[in-house]
């Protein structure tokens, strides 16, 4: 038994040594980032466009009224984080 033991020991000194022994090897370097929510758009008309006639400086002008809409959105993909490489200096 005492042999088993020392045999153990002998062999647990020799793996913890050559373990120390070798440094550790830089392979690559990442930084996070963040990728945003992806959402689905959908415009939805407000107000028509619009053409109106107005005398103003002794002449009639046309003037147009661009449509107005409003955005309704939808999650499409919740934001997640990325592992980017970048170089080692």
């Amino acid at each position: 038994m005492n042999k088993l033991v020392i045999t153990l020991g002998a062999t647990m000194i020799a793996l913890g040594g050559a373990a120390q022994a070798q440094e550790p090897k830089l392979i690559a370097c990442y930084q996070r980032v963040l990728v945003p929510a992806q959402y689905d758009v959908k415009k939805i008309l407000v107000k028509e466009p619009e053409r109106k006639y107005i005398k103003r400086n002794g002449r009639i002008e046309l003037l147009e009224y661009a449509a107005i809409y409003r955005e309704e959105k939808t999650l499409v993909k919740d934001e997640y984080y990325v592992m980017q490489e970048i170089s080692c200096e």
